[in-house]
This record gives C-alpha cells, sequence and structure tokens, in this order.
C-alpha cells in the first residue's frame, strides 16, 4: 500500500487568508515522496456546501466523497497532480469510501449543526 495525502476542500475565503501557510505539511509529504490529492482549490467545492471557512457540510463531504471515489477509481492522480500514477489496491479504497458515503447518508442534519 501506498500513503497518500490529501489537501480537502476549503472556501475561497479560507485559501486567500492562509494563503501559503500550511505549517511546512506539503515540504515533509515532498521530502517523504508521498504523492498528494489537492482538492483545496478544486472548482467544484463551493461556499454552500462548507458547514464553516474549512469543514464541509453534509452534502459538501458527499461531494467530497464522490470526487475521492471517481479519483480512486481511475486509479490516478492525473486530474488532482499532473500524471503520477497511483498504486493502490483501488477495490479496498473504494470500499472505504463508499462506508464513508453511507455513513455520512445515516447521520441526519440535526447532528451535524450541533
Amino acid at each position: 500500500f501506498q500513503l497518500i495525502g490529501l489537501k480537502y476542500p476549503v472556501t475561497a475565503l479560507f485559501q486567500k487568508t492562509i494563503g501559503d501557510s500550511n505549517f511546512n505539511a506539503e515540504e515533509v509529504l515532498l521530502l517523504s515522496n508521498i504523492k498528494t490529492l489537492d482538492f483545496q482549490e478544486s472548482p467544484y467545492f463551493t461556499d454552500d456546501l462548507f458547514k464553516d471557512q474549512d469543514h464541509l457540510n453534509k452534502i459538501g463531504a458527499q461531494v467530497f466523497l464522490e470526487e475521492l471515489k471517481k479519483v480512486l477509481y481511475r486509479n490516478s492522480f492525473q486530474e488532482y497532480a499532473g500524471s503520477t500514477t497511483l498504486v493502490i489496491d483501488v477495490e479496498v479504497a473504494l470500499a472505504l469510501v463508499d462506508d464513508l458515503i453511507n455513513q455520512i447518508k445515516a447521520i441526519d442534519d440535526e447532528t451535524i449543526t450541533r
């Protein structure tokens, strides 16, 4: 198996506020040869999909997991990180993502707003 870094989506305002500050996370991943999927500036994540500046709401979480599922299913980083090929057990990863999607669907909206 291969460890993969994930840059989660954030609102445009949050991205503008933090700028290039990433607490050296990218450098650590790069130095460790850990590939990263970058969803931070993805056009799929509009402000209405966020609970606050850096946390997705229920619908946003479902959109994120569906996008992650597409990337894993294609078994590549082409859309998010150039042409680097991802070597993982796709069936295991997809099963985990499907399980997360089902867990999110089971959460009632009232719980999320607390």
